[in-house]
């Protein structure tokens, strides 16, 4: 017979009109609830305690398509804690972190400060690291890259393609994540790279409510 320590389980978190949030149980206290607004759910009332920030060193993460559609996934370590952050995919939070990748030090701890903006309540994503704050490295001014959208006539429409540039932060976030499961750190994380320290809107519509599948 064998012996096996039990695993440590991590802490799901989702970012929620601006605010790191945990789904907890009803009655905890501290959580407020809210109704949920899309996914097999709908329309059921969850319970979530609200944090501005969570911090930790970054264990590992995926990018992933699924029946709640893409999303990134972030592991952090903190000590005995750990915790599995959540972004969806087609959202600004995905631009506050996946254009702030080349500029990050896997090797040091960092925290994601939420709140939400001020004008349209969105939400709005900064990365502490080192006593400042993580500069993005693609902009509009700097792209270093990062392909443009591409104009295209659809029927005799004019509609914006996305496709390169989606393509192009995948294929960044993904081997990003790859050098926690032991290859080589990818090659734009060796370089310096200078950006201004702004927030970049994201090409696609936000959908950080959605509804999450745990």
């Amino acid at each position: 017979m064998a012996l096996n320590k039990q695993t440590k389980s991590s802490t799901y978190l989702t970012v929620v009109g601006g605010k790191i949030s945990q789904r907890v149980p009803e009655g905890t206290e501290g959580a407020v609830s809210r109704t949920l607004k899309n996914g097999p759910n709908e329309g059921s009332e969850v319970y979530e305690l609200q944090y501005g920030s969570v911090s930790g060193k970054i264990s590992g993460g995926s990018v992933e398509s699924g029946d709640y559609g893409d999303q990134i996934s972030i592991n952090l370590e903190d000590g005995k804690e750990s915790y599995i952050v959540k972004l969806p995919w087609n959202s600004k939070l995905r631009d506050a972190f996946v254009k702030r990748i080349p500029n990050i030090d896997a090797s040091q701890e960092m925290e994601l400060v939420c709140f939400p903006d001020k004008q349209d309540k969105s939400p709005v994503m900064l990365i502490k690291q080192n006593g400042g704050f993580v500069k993005f490295a693609y902009t509009k001014d700097n792209p270093n890259g990062l392909p443009a959208p591409n104009k295209k006539v659809i029927r005799g429409k004019e509609e914006w393609d996305w496709s390169e540039p989606e393509t192009f932060l995948w294929d960044v976030a993904s081997s990003f994540f790859e050098q926690f499961e032991g290859n080589i750190k990818p090659a734009f994380q060796e370089k310096e790279k200078e950006a201004p320290d702004q927030f970049v809107e994201s090409s696609n519509p936000l959908s950080s409510d959605d509804d999450l599948p745990f």
